[in-house]
């Protein structure tokens, strides 16, 4: 299927699914996998998205971050060049919102684009090879194709395909690894 047809009935189906109990339970194990993961537990510096509406609260994983003593970086991109780099968070007056209705730094922080692990979001993900269906920018692909940084995706059980149902391009990057509820 055509990415722009299946990202459709994907936010769809995640959006129905975000307004469930199971939804919330499934979160709840996935930040407990995630915070015991080696890869977070050493991270000092930790790129994540600030989530909205049907996506995965993010907001218990950046305080996880912060009182960990970490660093918390955050994504902005700029929409003229197509690029995406992080930013530092210490405050949500640092934000701003774009016409995504998605919160993002002002760029005024430390940026640090080499960040020892990167949480990528998406909306679907292939168990067999770790690819991931984006929003459709490309903007996690490019930045990804140049990064040495480790990743690490978080997906319920609504974003898990055994293949992915989607269209697979060449410059689709995959995931590391991917996070989900079932983990031990």
């Amino acid at each position: 299927m055509d990415k722009k047809t299946f990202r459709k009935k994907q936010i769809q189906q995640l959006d129905e699914f975000s307004k469930t109990e199971k939804f919330q339970e499934e979160c709840d194990n996935i930040y407990h996998n995630l915070f015991s993961n080696e890869s977070f537990k050493k991270a000092s510096s930790i790129a994540v998205t600030w989530s909205v509406g049907f996506e995965i609260n993010t907001q218990p994983i950046i305080d996880e971050i912060v009182q960990k003593g970490k660093k918390v970086f955050l994504p902005k991109i700029d929409l003229e060049i197509k690029q995406m780099h992080f930013y530092q968070y210490t405050d949500v007056e640092e934000l701003e919102e774009t016409s995504f209705n998605i919160l993002q730094p002002k760029g005024t922080t430390q940026r640090n684009d080499n960040v020892d692990l990167i949480i990528v979001p998406g909306l679907a993900f292939s168990k067999a090879d770790n690819y991931r269906l984006g929003f459709g920018g490309g903007f996690y692909d490019r930045f990804l194709e140049k990064s040495k940084s480790p990743t690490i995706s978080l997906a319920t059980s609504k974003h898990l395909y055994d293949k992915a149902q989607w269209d697979i391009d060449s410059f689709d990057i995959s995931i590391k690894q991917i996070i989900t509820s079932e983990m031990e």
